[in-house]
């Protein structure tokens, strides 16, 4: 997936998968990440997998390919460098996933 609508995906992302609440949050940190292009909901799947939460791919500026994706199980909230193919240990909330991706950069 290429994060080529730059200025569409910031003011129009759809996170099909979050909540109210979680949405305000993911919008405000974007509007401050200024090393972040783009964040996509890549929750659509076409293969059967039951009840699964939000997958959002997280795209630095310049980057065809996600940096980091953020996949919520539950009441946990995972998160894997597709840079170094590292996974986080579980987080309780997506402020700290989001919290742990600012640490990173």
């Amino acid at each position: 997936m290429i994060a080529l609508a730059h200025e569409v995906v910031r003011s129009r992302p759809g996170y099909d998968g979050l909540g109210f609440e979680e949405q305000a949050i993911l919008d405000n940190w974007l509007s401050r990440a200024r090393h972040v292009d783009a964040v996509i909901d890549l929750s659509d799947r076409f293969w059967n997998m039951g009840i699964a939460g939000p997958i959002l791919g997280i795209f630095r500026y310049g980057c065809d390919q996600a940096s980091w994706l953020i996949v919520r199980s539950g009441t946990d909230w995972g998160l894997a460098d597709c840079e170094d193919r590292s996974v986080l240990s579980a987080q309780t909330s997506l402020t700290d996933v989001l919290a742990c991706i600012e640490a990173a950069k």
